[in-house]
């Protein structure tokens, strides 16, 4: 049984910096990134490591060639959402809006090429090997999981995270909540989200707290059968999180155009989060 990484929405390796780590031993660690400003610091992380393959592009429901917008930022998507009014007023006529409603210029743009979700997961993974996939794609995660879903592709993986960036698009954000009730109706339970395990004061911190979750942070069982067995309560508790309390804190957020406000005024709410048990900074 092999163990293999696929982080999907790699940007320059913020996620590779954790799961190269040795104590995860995973034999093959899979980045997938569609934007070329992202390339050089991203192999650059890659260099003299054999496990790790660098795929110059992202993954979708079909082959195609999309603009990428914001390229090279951690918000880059290959959706639109409208300006908000009250926010960006004041935007140059020049900018489109990234996936948080942000000016953004329009120069950061590139074609990317996307490939069969798919088609990807069938030509190059075995599904007796223990597949964990992160999913951060700005929407394109939904194209992901429709594509997976309607071919079966996702009983091959032990665990898929998901963070569902569609909530930042206004006229999509109903994706969300339709997909999760359709995973539950699947009986699926090798998945989970990101609002509620990745938790910790920092992105290395909350990815092992997931992997750890789910024994991915020691390699003393044998079999992917054998990892399903141990962890299925809390594969099965994960997979059935509702997620409505955090889109609805989402929403809350952009109406108080929590984005704008002045750092003492975050900093008296995440306080306040805090104390109430409810921040993602804290396991």
């Amino acid at each position: 049984m092999n163990r293999i990484f696929l982080d999907i929405g790699a940007h320059t390796g913020e996620t590779l910096a954790e799961v190269r780590k040795t104590h995860y031993s995973f034999d093959r660690i899979i980045c997938f990134e569609p934007s070329p400003r992202c390339f050089a610091e991203l192999e650059a992380q890659a260099a003299g490591d054999p496990r790790i393959v660098i795929c110059r592009y992202g993954l979708a429901d079909g082959r195609q060639r999309l603009i990428l917008h914001g390229s090279g930022q951690d918000s880059a998507t290959t959706l639109l959402s409208p300006l908000d009014s009250d926010h960006n007023g004041d935007a140059p006529a020049s900018s489109i809006a990234n996936t948080a409603g942000f000016a953004c210029p329009t120069f950061c743009q590139d074609t990317v090429l996307l490939e069969d979700a798919s088609d990807w997961v069938r030509q190059h993974l075995d599904p007796e090997d223990l597949i964990v996939a992160k999913l951060n794609c700005e929407g394109g995660e939904v194209a992901i999981l429709r594509s997976w879903i309607r071919s079966g592709a996702m009983a091959m993986f032990y665990s898929v995270m998901i963070t569902f960036d569609i909530r930042n698009f206004p006229t999509l954000r109903h994706q969300e909540a339709e997909l999760r009730g359709q995973l539950r109706r699947l009986g699926l339970s090798n998945v989970c989200f990101a609002d509620d395990v990745m938790r910790g004061p920092s992105h290395g911190e909350r990815l092992a707290h997931w992997l750890g979750l789910f024994g991915l942070d020691q390699s003393s069982l044998a079999s992917l059968a054998d990892y399903r067995a141990a962890y299925a309560i809390p594969l099965a508790r994960f997979a059935r999180r509702r997620g409505r309390r955090h889109r609805l804190e989402h929403r809350l957020k952009q109406q108080l155009g929590y984005a704008f406000l002045p750092t003492p005024a975050k900093a008296v709410l995440r306080s306040l989060k805090a104390r109430l048990g409810l921040s993602a900074e804290r396991v």
